[in-house]
């Protein structure tokens, strides 16, 4: 399987208890690269969590980011990872503008990859990610870029590969290897091959087009196609785009644990839930951040069903932890993902 390897992150499995234990988490000294976004985030710890408490008021928040403040810390970082900016295309947005927004986004990210290592185009039919390889450089100088398709179908690919896009299906059944096009050599299946339409719009037909060229090609193709009610989203502004924050919620609950009697305790437990878009390289900082500033946690996340078996792209380890729902975090350990 082709995967989009930027940068490597080392991963280890917990050593084998005396006793066979079903799914043993794996434990990372870092958190794993991701090409899907979080909608949802659960924070606890058996702790209050004051340390957190600036963020509670939009206005604390984003005076703590990047946008107001030159002064770095685990508690700004965990600010900028809230913020993002969106484009939500409605009835009352003509399509050439939602267009010429996500054009802007497009260009800026070659401008300044730093800022705007994600972008996700949100259209009727699929989503796409546009992804900088901040360790990767072309002979010029200029970053590397590549895109991701999370779903496609015949007539997209055959007119992909009219205007000259080399794409691959990295996750479609190696076993089924034929083309769709004449005179297409087995040799160049891996680039040029469309599959068979058995897999059309499902999680097996997502395209992976790497090199700039052939995404700017990929742009023209997607330009072609209808916007109406699309989204945009990024980790930087762009024309037309609005500045969102997550919403937190500060809670505390209440669960029973068993004692050593066999009786049940009541044990208090303090929660912090996020809710809105936390793009992949908002949630590598924020779950570093949040290991800085309390410690041990455990974190539960949700990811965007749309685009999350992309995530089998990005590295071996992240798929490995494909299907993983939460994260816990010790000082001595690592980051454990069950």
């Amino acid at each position: 399987m082709m995967q989009i390897d930027d940068t490597a992150s080392d991963n280890k499995t917990i050593p084998e208890p005396s006793e066979p234990v079903a799914n043993p988490p794996l434990v990372f000294s870092k958190p794993p690269e991701s090409l899907s976004f979080c909608t949802h985030i659960s924070i606890t710890c058996d702790f209050p969590l004051d340390s957190l408490e600036p963020l509670r008021e939009s206005s604390s928040l984003l005076a703590m980011t990047s946008l107001c403040t030159t002064h770095s810390s685990p508690i700004s970082s965990i600010a900028d990872s809230l913020v993002y900016w969106e484009l939500q295309g409605t009835n009352t947005i003509a399509e050439d503008a939602v267009k010429q927004s996500f054009a802007s986004a497009f260009d800026l990210q070659l401008k300044v990859p730093e800022r705007y290592p994600f972008i996700y185009l949100k259209l009727r039919d699929f989503t796409v990610v546009f992804k900088i390889l901040q360790a990767r450089r072309n002979k010029d100088g200029t970053c590397k870029r590549v895109a991701v398709i999370n779903c496609s179908h015949r007539g997209m690919r055959k007119l992909l590969h009219e205007q000259n896009v080399e794409f691959s299906l990295p996750l479609a059944p190696q076993q089924h290897t034929w083309s769709e096009i004449p005179g297409t050599h087995e040799k160049s299946a891996d680039i040029h091959r469309l599959h068979s339409s058995g897999i059309d719009k499902t999680p097996k037909s997502a395209l992976l087009v790497m090199g700039n060229d052939n995404v700017d090609g990929l742009l023209g193709y997607i330009m072609s196609t209808s916007f109406k009610f699309a989204s945009v989203f990024s980790t930087g502004p762009f024309i037309n785009a609005t500045m969102r924050q997550c919403v937190l919620r500060f809670a505390q609950v209440t669960t029973y644990v068993s004692s050593h009697g066999g009786q049940q305790q009541a044990k208090q437990l303090y929660k912090l839930d996020i809710s809105g878009v936390v793009l992949p390289n908002a949630w590598s900082a924020l779950v570093r951040a949040l290991a800085e500033m309390l410690g041990p946690y455990s974190l539960a996340f949700k990811e965007s069903q749309e685009i999350a078996h992309l995530n089998m792209l990005v590295s071996k380890q992240t798929s490995a932890v494909a299907g993983k729902h939460s994260v816990s975090y010790e000082p001595k350990v690592g980051f454990m993902y069950f």
